[in-house]
């Protein structure tokens, strides 16, 4: 193995560690939108919605999407 397969192993896995991390942060920001429309604190559920919206995790998620005909509409 010469030193450019090590590192496309390592980008490979460092791509991994982001995408878990990324999934965990937009699954905590998912829990925290839910909780505040329940305790009808809507203020604050408008304002995690907007860091929802502008977070690198939940852009990178949605840039790693398939898209198929059925999501299209």
């Amino acid at each position: 193995m010469t030193s450019s397969d090590n590192n496309v192993t390592t980008d490979a896995t460092t791509d991994a560690e982001s995408q878990i991390k990324a999934e965990k942060s937009v699954a905590n920001l998912q829990k925290r939108i839910e909780k505040a429309i329940k305790e009808g604190n809507l203020k604050k559920a408008r304002s995690l919605q907007k860091l929802m919206r502008r977070s690198s995790s939940a852009k990178m998620l949605g840039a790693n999407q398939e898209i198929t005909p059925d999501s299209q509409n």
